[in-house]
């Protein structure tokens, strides 16, 4: 946040319902089993077409392999699906 790291630690809720099992709350800036937000997410996608991976990484401080990931379904939704038997 303004150039200092922040790291969020965030509690959530359970319960164990006897109809349902365990439910967790959920949360509207997080994805379930998320290690980032999506606000940061959005922000690593639109750096994406601009910068290499790498620059990209050492400007958000995330790991490379999650920048690659985040590009790989960035992509399977932009890239439409080639039909192979129209070839």
């Amino acid at each position: 946040l303004l150039g200092v790291p922040v790291e969020l630690y965030v509690q959530t809720r359970r319960i164990k319902c006897r109809n349902c099992g365990i439910k967790t709350e959920s949360i509207s800036w997080l994805e379930p089993y998320a290690r980032i937000t999506k606000r940061l997410k959005s922000y690593i996608e639109q750096l994406l077409p601009l910068l290499p991976i790498k620059h990209i990484s050492q400007l958000t401080n995330v790991h490379w392999h999650t920048i690659k990931e985040i590009d790989k379904r960035r992509l399977r939704q932009v890239v439409p699906s080639v039909k192979w038997e129209d070839l």
